[in-house]
């Protein structure tokens, strides 16, 4: 996937658009629970991963401060 922040002003890459997964966001509370489910077929290349013995990294991001924030979220990272 190319590196990107979504903005509609930026050019779509084939790799764009939903997936065939599932989106619950329930309350406690003051308290948001986000629960997501990702199919394996939507992440074939993450799915070999464990089977080869190696690790899976997952990063997610919920902004919900209503700033602009940072579009970098891989800055200073060796891995993205």
């Amino acid at each position: 996937m190319p590196r990107k922040h979504f903005y509609p002003r930026q050019p779509k890459s084939k790799f764009d658009g939903a997936v065939d997964g599932k989106l619950v966001v329930t309350r406690d509370g003051n308290t948001r629970v986000v629960e997501a489910s990702i199919p394996w077929t939507e992440i074939p290349e993450v799915k070999k991963r464990p089977a080869a013995g190696k690790t899976i990294k997952f990063t997610f991001r919920v902004n919900d401060d209503k700033s602009s924030g940072t579009v970098d979220l891989s800055r200073n990272r060796s891995v993205s």
